[in-house]
């Protein structure tokens, strides 16, 4: 401290610090001296600074944030990371005990991976999970604006896989955005987009207003549609799509009323065209157009034309699918029956939800046949 103190205040410029940053560098240092915890003492983990050490070893790297639900702590061991989810509340507890019942059976690359937990630590209860990336597709998307069109093909490409996967799980994540998305960068293979927070996953469909403004869709908790449904997680997901492919929000109206009190003639909210790609602007605008559509189901006149909006992006060459998962129709078609089902196959009960639905071909086996899906 005495050093910190000589180091700001010295008489002459040579023995002070030469920038804020190098202030700012020690003083973190001061600080997790000041606050590393005895050797045999168990440190709070909701007031935790960076520096505390667990007895197992395990050290705080970073705080990532704070949630209505948990502290995020990023910890670090021996050259491996992990997230440490540490409940607030009683009511926390319970979110992480949920949100662990969700992730346990889930193995695909673009879902976070759970490790332990919920388990107590001291007095706190924590939820254990990988790290999901080195940031957030939101902060990126804050620093550097919209995606160039490699990353928005390939991260899109992701995004697309890790809905399709969960909703063959029959789960809805209920919280799609660019916060909840990390970025991975992987050696010699570019980055993978994981996606992770899953403390909404299993809210009742009648809380309508669960979710992040703007990500939410404005018409859910009406009287045409009382419950969440696939539509919303599908518009969710073209929200954030939207972000990625302008750096900005689609905007109902003026932003100064409710959506759902807008004239019903606005079907559509107001695209950020300008600050899309030039090169892709005229593919983006018709498939934002079908994606982002007011009333999931408009009448049967209007049809998708392609290989399903919701899956086949337009950046996307040829009209390339997600690998595994295929879209049998986009969000402006009602829901159709499966057409894979192998003897004693049944699909998975969400899937019988209002809004577009996937047909996903179960395992292959002797005693079952699976033929292609239409477009």
């Amino acid at each position: 401290m005495d050093d910190l103190v000589r180091g700001a205040t010295g008489a002459q410029p040579v023995d002070r610090f030469e920038s804020v940053r190098d202030f700012l560098a020690y003083l973190d240092l001061v600080e997790e001296e000041l606050t590393r915890p005895d050797q045999d003492e168990i440190p709070d983990l909701l007031t935790a600074a960076k520096g505390a050490v667990l007895p197992d070893g395990w050290q705080v790297g970073q705080v990532l944030g704070k949630g209505s639900t948990a502290r995020a702590l990023l910890m670090a061991r021996d050259g491996d990371s992990r997230v440490y989810k540490v409940a607030l509340s009683d009511a926390g507890r319970a979110r992480l005990a949920h949100e662990a019942a969700q992730l346990k059976n889930l193995r695909d690359s673009h879902i976070v991976r759970f490790i332990d937990g919920p388990k107590e630590v001291g007095d706190r209860t924590v939820l254990i999970l990988e790290e999901a990336g080195e940031q957030t597709l939101g902060q990126y998307l804050r620093r550097e604006g919209r995606l160039a069109i490699g990353d928005l093909e390939a991260l899109g490409d992701h995004l697309f896989q890790a809905v399709g996967y969960l909703e063959g799980e029959g789960i809805w994540h209920r919280d799609i955005k660019p916060d909840n998305l990390a970025i991975r960068e992987l050696n010699k293979k570019g980055r993978r987009l994981v996606l992770f927070d899953f403390s909404l996953a299993d809210t009742a469909n009648r809380a309508t207003e669960a979710g992040t403004q703007h990500y939410l869709d404005p018409f859910l908790g009406t009287d045409r549609r009382p419950e969440y449904d696939a539509a919303a997680e599908r518009y969710a997901v073209a929200v954030t799509l939207h972000e990625m492919a302008s750096g900005e929000l689609p905007s109902w109206g003026d932003g100064m009323v409710e959506a759902r009190l807008l004239d019903p003639s606005e079907q559509l909210p107001q695209l950020a065209e300008d600050s899309f790609d030039p090169q892709l602007r005229d593919r983006l605008v018709p498939f934002f157009g079908t994606a982002l559509q007011r009333d999931p189901a408009p009448p049967r006149s209007r049809t998708c034309h392609g290989p399903g909006p919701m899956c086949s992006a337009p950046w996307m060459s040829g009209g390339r699918r997600p690998r595994q998962t295929r879209w049998a129709h986009c969000r402006s078609l009602r829901p159709m029956p499966g057409r894979c089902r192998p003897p004693g196959w049944e699909p998975a009960p969400r899937w019988s939800q209002p809004g577009c639905r996937l047909a996903r071909c179960p395992p292959r086996s002797s005693s079952s046949t699976c033929p292609p899906l239409a477009s």
